[in-house]
């Protein structure tokens, strides 16, 4: 069931002061980063949060931190509660990192170190620097282009052997041509005799021709092969 509250009722109930607080308040939550004052709990929107921890209020002038919710300490540590204290020392202990601009703890469960917050800041995960500022990245970016160079000359040394093995069953397959045209030959010239060609002969030509069919299936075989690994190459190199 939805009740239908007269807004002037409530105004004459509460007072037109905390009515309106509570208006401020409503239109500030739709700001999804924002904080509160520490000394007067006014919203502060996130565009007055600076260095990304102190926010300045801008009824009351305060400043908080957006961390501990207590007043601003710059340079100390947060006066942390017990909850937070074991919240801090499980984070610390399975290396999760904090967001330098609005203080949440992100665990990485996959992926690269670029962590972006749901503040939209966006971090390394290895030390907390804000993303592209700090080193980390180069060696991971080093590491894959070792992988990538290995499997490029892997790639290489498949394609090569590929290669070679359509060579050589391409020259097999001409040979076992020159055997089955070596076999056919004596048949066409008894048939334009007109005489009939023995048996052994006709057993021959189909044995021949059936090892030139196979051969030739697996010279095509060995061919797709050789593009495919080819291709292959052609793809990891651009990626270098």
């Amino acid at each position: 069931m939805v009740l239908d509250i007269n807004r002037d009722l409530v105004r004459h109930i509460l007072g037109t002061e905390l009515v309106a607080k509570y208006m401020k308040a409503r239109k500030g939550d739709k700001d999804e980063h924002h904080t509160y004052c520490s000394a007067c709990s006014a919203v502060i929107p996130y565009a007055s949060i600076t260095k990304g921890k102190f926010a300045r209020c801008r009824s009351c002038n305060t400043a908080s931190c957006t961390w501990c919710k207590q007043l601003a300490h710059e340079g100390q540590e947060c006066s942390l509660s017990d909850d937070k204290r074991a919240t801090t020392a499980l984070a610390q202990a399975q290396g999760w990192q904090r967001c330098f601009r609005c203080g949440r703890w992100i665990e990485r469960s996959e992926g690269c170190n670029h962590i972006t917050c749901e503040c939209d800041a966006q971090f390394c995960y290895t030390c907390g620097s804000v993303w592209k500022t700090c080193t980390c990245n180069v060696f991971a970016l080093e590491a894959a282009d070792d992988i990538l160079a290995a499997e490029i000359g892997e790639a290489l040394m498949t394609t090569e052997w590929l290669r070679m093995e359509h060579v050589r069953i391409q020259a097999v397959r001409e040979e076992v041509f020159q055997e089955y045209s070596d076999t056919l030959r004596p048949l066409e010239e008894l048939r334009a005799d007109g005489q009939e060609h023995p048996d052994s002969t006709r057993v021959a030509l189909q044995h021949a021709s059936r090892r030139y069919l196979d051969t030739a299936r697996e010279a095509h075989h060995a061919h797709s092969r050789w593009q495919a690994a080819q291709r292959l190459c052609d793809a990891l190199i651009a990626l270098a």
